[in-house]
């Protein structure tokens, strides 16, 4: 095969300037790519792309694509010196795509960087909320989605990844998508090359602040395509917000500290109420707050990651209707990756400093081996690990 000298990156989530510093395209073109993203979610997920665009990067190699038709001449058009980074799940509806890649015997890459506690939620709890959502929504697409999940692709005319990007040592190598042929690229999830950046800038003075890992409850858009979208309903917004604000009350009181929101980066609280009680929130400003401040409180964030690695004590919160959804399972677990209880915040009282505020250190290192990165994997970003086994390719 030729060199590799383009890399495109497939997505259906409404690629935006957030995607544009994860996916590392100023890394990977200083390395001599010449980079390209192609979004497809105006047919791929409508909906999605008609309610929740956000604000895309001034970036020459983004393409749009309208429709299936667009998005095939395209593929088709792509040479032998091509790579795709695929950014989206193997679905019915992305089938199509899968198959036009392996009409063309392209080189492409899946994801397994994403990986946290919340994911090993039972099966049987997981089945649970997949059947109810379809009870609820009629959704049967998602049952064969659910078949589909189930067959290695090759039985369905597509060709294994040649490639698999790993991160922690929990990594999960499903079957699906690859093969015994398919190499691995051992490389990191996306928060510790933020994490790379932060620790080369001087050491902030630590401030009297806890920050609270929004997760942008219950609006978040991810769930319209997930099962969590059952989890609750909507009115369960009004009386969650008032108990949060209740029990940052209580943990200012109790802790001598200021409460600031680090706002989760697709939510949109302009379209919402107060619902903070007045309290500072920051919006792209994640893993700074999290360096200088005393704590975190979070449900299941993934951005607790920032507080595993610049080890700063983790409060895992739960509500009375938290603990009635899916959700109530995901936190424990989280918790307890990091020797912790969920706090109720509906029965909450008072905070114990001794017990809330401690960091295991042994548990902290397992957490970052098993889901940020893996241990003596190479100390540089992501995308530089990418660009060096690429450039190696003939």
């Amino acid at each position: 095969m030729a060199k590799v000298n383009k890399i495109v990156f497939f997505v259906f989530n409404n690629f935006n300037k957030r995607d544009y510093e994860r996916f590392g395209i100023e890394i990977l073109r200083g390395n001599g790519f010449v980079v390209e993203v192609w979004d497809f979610t105006p047919f791929l997920k409508p909906d999605i792309y008609k309610t929740e665009r956000q604000e895309v990067p001034d970036f020459a190699g983004y393409r749009l694509f309208f429709k299936m038709k667009e998005a095939e001449s395209a593929i088709l058009n792509l040479d032998d010196g091509s790579f795709v980074f695929c950014w989206m799940r193997y679905l019915s509806r992305t089938h199509r795509v899968y198959r036009l890649l392996s009409k063309k015997d392209i080189r492409y890459c899946v994801d397994g960087t994403t990986i946290y506690p919340f994911l090993y939620i039972q099966k049987n709890i997981k089945m649970w909320y997949f059947v109810k959502g379809i009870i609820q929504k009629g959704n049967y697409r998602k049952i064969i989605d659910f078949i589909l999940s189930r067959i290695p692709c090759d039985k369905l005319g597509i060709k294994p990844a040649s490639y698999f990007l790993a991160g922690g040592a929990k990594t999960s190598f499903s079957k699906q998508m690859i093969n015994d042929r398919t190499e691995i690229i051992w490389g990191h999830y996306f928060d510790y090359d933020l994490y790379l950046r932060e620790i080369k800038k001087p050491t902030p003075d630590r401030e009297k602040i806890g920050v609270f890992l929004d997760e942008y409850l219950p609006y978040h858009p991810g769930w319209a395509d997930s099962s969590l979208s059952t989890s609750f309903s909507m009115s369960f917004a009004e009386s969650y917000y008032a108990s949060i604000k209740n029990f940052f009350d209580i943990v200012e009181r109790d802790l001598g500290v200021k409460m600031v929101i680090a706002a989760h980066p697709y939510s949109r609280y302009d379209r919402h109420p107060d619902y903070f009680g007045g309290r500072t929130l920051l919006l792209g400003e994640t893993i700074s707050l999290v360096r200088k401040a005393e704590f975190v409180v979070t449900h299941a964030s993934y951005s607790v990651n920032f507080a595993v690695l610049h080890k700063k004590p983790a409060i895992f919160i739960t509500s009375n209707a938290l603990n009635q959804s899916i959700f109530c399972e995901g936190i424990k677990l989280c918790a307890e990756s990091l020797g912790k209880n969920p706090v109720n915040i509906d029965q909450v009282m008072s905070i114990d400093p001794e017990k809330e505020l401690a960091v295991d250190e042994e548990k902290y290192n397992e957490y970052r081996n098993w889901y940020i990165k893996k241990d003596k994997t190479e100390e540089l970003p992501l995308w530089q690990i990418v660009a060096n086994r690429l450039k190696s390719l003939t």
